[in-house]
């Protein structure tokens, strides 16, 4: 099913929308859920309910061209929101390594823009850089995973992040008038 058709399933019929919306992004939800959430296989399905229920509340202002990149940021942000709720009742164990800076990173992004102008100028990098962030930052790969998939070696990969890490901090300071 088309996402135009998707959006609108969902506006006029709730029930059946989620069911269509779940049978073609569940998947993927779940996919960015568990990279947050590894040993936590009934929290990651809470969450994953979560986003649908999300994706119902924001029905009128989703839009087909984002439809996708919003489920994997709302996974993504609810994951990270039931790690931290976890992390504080001492359930779960620190993020390390490479999802530690990813995220890290990713607040200091979002603290600087709307999560939905961010999520359109990640879906507009060119490729394959903004696949490469994509799976970096949102689905919470690692750099050895996505060198691995994209045959390139660990260090060019984070080469590429770097460069377009620093293409948007630059269009953070310059969207705050900051040079």
């Amino acid at each position: 099913m088309k996402e135009q058709q998707l959006i609108r399933l969902l506006r006029q019929d709730p029930g059946r929308g989620l069911d269509a919306l779940s049978a073609q992004y569940g998947g993927l939800i779940l996919s960015v859920v568990r990279r947050v959430l590894p040993a936590r296989p009934q929290d990651a399905e809470e969450v994953a309910a979560d986003v649908l229920v999300k994706a119902w509340q924001s029905a009128d202002r989703l839009r087909e061209d984002t439809l996708r990149g919003f489920l994997i940021v709302t996974a993504r942000n609810l994951a990270i929101d039931r790690w931290r709720l976890l992390s504080r009742r001492r359930e779960v164990a620190l993020l390390e390594g490479d999802r530690a800076e990813a995220v890290e990173f990713w607040q200091t992004l979002e603290s600087g823009m709307v999560a939905q102008e961010l999520t359109d100028r990640i879906l507009a990098l060119p490729p394959p850089e903004g696949e490469l962030f994509l799976r970096y930052y949102l689905l919470m790969e690692t750099a050895g995973q996505i060198a691995e998939r994209y045959g390139l070696s660990e260090g060019a990969v984070r080469a590429r992040l770097r460069r377009t890490r620093e293409k948007l901090a630059a269009e953070l300071r310059e969207r705050s008038g900051q040079k």
